[in-house]
C-alpha cells in the first residue's frame, strides 16, 4: 500500500517475471487483512454458529470451505434425530455436543493452517530452511496419506426426513 500505482506496476511485473506482461493498476489500491477468528463460544440459547462464524481461517491452507461444510454437518448430526422424534432441535445437550466435536476436529486444522502461514510471513534462514523441508516431507507418500485421513470423510447419503405439520417429506442435502 505504500507504493504509487505506477511502483506497484512495476513491483508485480518483477515478481511475476514478466510472464504477465506490462501491469498497472486501473483503480483504487485497497488493503484487506487476512485474518483468522476461532470463537470462544460456538453456541449460546437456542444458537450455533457455523462456517466462518465459528472459525475463520486463512485461505493458506484452503480448508476453511471443508471446515464450514463440516461445520454444517455436526450442527446436522445433533439436530437431525431430534427432528425426526419431533424433539426441540435447539437442545442445549445437543448443540454443547456440536460446539465439542466442531472444536475438537476444527481446531488442529486452525492452528496448523496458522503455523503455516508464520512460518510462509518470516524471513529469517531458519524458516526459509524449514520451509524447503517442510515441503520435501509433504511431497512424501506417508505425509499424503495422513493428510488425506485427516480430510477426506466418507461420503453420508442425505436423510429423508418427515416432519410433523409440514405434510411431507425433507430431504435434507
Amino acid at each position: 500500500m505504500a507504493l504509487d500505482p505506477d511502483a506497484l506496476g512495476q513491483e508485480l511485473h518483477r515478481r511475476y517475471r514478466g510472464r504477465f506482461g506490462t501491469m498497472e493498476p486501473i483503480g483504487p489500491m485497497h488493503s484487506y487483512p487476512l485474518t483468522t477468528a476461532f470463537a470462544r463460544r460456538f453456541v449460546c440459547h437456542r444458537a450455533a454458529l457455523v462456517g466462518d462464524a465459528a472459525v475463520g481461517m486463512h485461505p493458506v491452507t484452503a480448508h476453511g470451505f471443508n471446515l464450514g461444510i463440516a461445520s454444517v454437518r455436526h450442527l446436522t448430526d445433533e439436530i437431525l434425530p431430534l427432528l425426526e422424534r419431533g424433539a426441540d432441535p435447539a437442545n442445549s445437550a445437543a448443540l454443547r455436543r456440536y460446539e465439542r466435536r466442531h472444536r475438537r476436529e476444527s481446531l488442529p486444522i486452525y492452528l496448523a493452517t496458522n503455523s503455516i502461514v508464520g512460518l510462509y510471513t518470516d524471513d529469517r534462514l531458519i524458516a526459509r530452511a524449514a520451509r524447503r523441508f517442510g515441503l520435501r516431507v509433504a511431497q512424501t507418500p506417508p505425509a499424503h496419506k495422513i493428510v488425506n485421513r485427516i480430510l477426506i470423510r466418507p461420503q453420508v447419503k442425505a436423510p429423508r426426513l418427515r416432519l410433523p405439520g409440514i405434510g411431507g417429506r425433507l430431504r435434507m442435502g
